[in-house]
């Protein structure tokens, strides 16, 4: 890091100085059904700020993940959940939680996983009659 401090200061003229990384950060694996429950009370015990919300895709379904930070503590938290590729499907936090409104629309788009209860489940990124899902593992190119 203090390498790209130091380039930054010599050939832009900016001084910049390093963001510390959170002290801690937390792995939680939990059930599907439990997912947006444990980051509500998450949220409750301070781990206010939903920083990331995506997915991966493995080949025998998706894992969900779900990044919470705690400004005043420096704690981070991630929260894993797997998803079955026959019917990827998990609770919305966007009825609890704004930010995870365009992640989670995201998330759909990319890999196809429907978040029961969002408001709003649609296409963010690609056209609303495009067919797939980019990021599975199984997406093939619609030209």
């Amino acid at each position: 890091m203090t390498a790209s401090i130091d380039i930054a200061k010599q050939k832009f003229g900016i001084d910049l100085s390093p963001m510390p990384a959170p002290e801690t950060a937390m792995m939680i694996n939990v059930d599907a059904p439990k997912a947006a429950e444990t980051c509500l009370k998450l949220r409750e015990s301070g781990f206010s700020v939903l920083t990331m919300l995506t997915a991966k895709c493995k080949d025998d379904g998706f894992e969900m993940v779900y990044m919470l930070d705690n400004w005043e503590t420096r704690e981070r938290v991630f929260v894993f959940a797997f998803l079955s590729a026959h019917d990827p499907k998990i609770r919305s936090l966007t009825p609890d939680w704004e930010a995870a409104d365009w992640l989670e629309r995201e998330v759909y788009d990319m890999f196809g996983i429907t978040f029961e209860g969002h408001p709003n489940l649609k296409r963010i990124i690609t056209p609303e009659n495009f067919t797939g899902h980019p990021l599975r593992k199984d997406f093939t190119d619609t030209d």
